[in-house]
């Protein structure tokens, strides 16, 4: 049977704070930072909707954790590339590498200087992220959860506070200002990269010049060898003389 249609389909219109928004879903996405805001019914024209906003702190403990595993990942690699096994008498590629133990301490200092970003927190231990013997991080769950039940505006102090100085500011923004400087055009790692670069370039040149040396010392060699050969070709001719003539005189004799 043939279909008719009923119903034209049309984009989801609403007023949030007076400015009219349009979405080609009920979903309304960056219509304000940090919120999501699903369209359930129609209401009347100019009718107020009371939107209730509470805190997302299971995607704030996420990325703490995640935060958390980011940095194990480089302090165990770290470990790692500058461990010395005793057993196998074998070091890591990075051992003694003094770009790589700057990179390890400063991680470290990072997180031994306390913080008066937040009058309710000064360290992340204060929340439940500790350092172990090995250099990684720990949480524990039931601090960081405590915390996230708190004051959320003091916790967020205690990480993204961007201070005057490294005391007054948060961990993650130490964290980050560490990075930049690590990886920017100046930084440990472009520095690094650089000497070792012409490092090789001058190696390089310089077996190519002891190439040259050993060749032309061969080449000298050869040559002596080539006329000490002739040399002793001739002492040989003259001695075969000397013994013939001393045995035809003896001859003779």
């Amino acid at each position: 049977a043939a279909m008719t249609r009923t119903t034209r389909a049309v984009n989801a219109e609403a007023t949030i704070n007076g400015i009219a928004v349009s979405s080609s879903s009920n979903t309304l996405n960056n219509v304000i930072d940090g919120l999501t805001v699903t369209l359930q019914k129609t209401t009347a024209a100019n009718t107020p909707i009371q939107i209730d906003v509470t805190a997302d702190t299971t995607a704030m403990k996420t990325a703490i954790t995640d935060f958390v595993s980011a940095f194990n990942t480089v302090a165990s690699y770290i470990r790692t590339q500058t461990a010395y096994n005793a057993d196998s008498k074998t070091g890591g590629d990075l051992q003694g590498d003094q770009g790589t133990l700057a990179i390890q301490n400063q991680l470290r200092a990072v997180l031994n200087q306390g913080s008066t970003a937040s009058s309710t927190y000064s360290r992340l231990s204060d929340i439940g992220i500790s350092m172990k013997s090995d250099g990684t991080l720990e949480v524990s769950t039931t601090k960081l959860d405590n915390a996230l039940s708190g004051d959320l505006g003091e916790l967020k102090k205690l990480f993204s506070a961007d201070g005057s100085d490294s005391e007054s500011s948060g961990f993650v923004r130490r964290f980050k200002r560490l990075a930049d400087a690590a990886l920017g055009a100046e930084g440990t790692f472009e520095t690094r990269t650089t000497s070792m670069k012409t490092s090789v370039t001058r190696n390089t040149k310089s077996q190519e010049a002891m190439e040259l040396r050993l060749e032309q010392t061969e080449a000298r060699l050869r040559k002596q060898y080539s006329a000490l050969d002739t040399t002793m070709s001739k002492l040989n001719a003259l001695g075969n003389y000397v013994t013939q003539q001393v045995n035809n005189w003896n001859s003779s004799s």
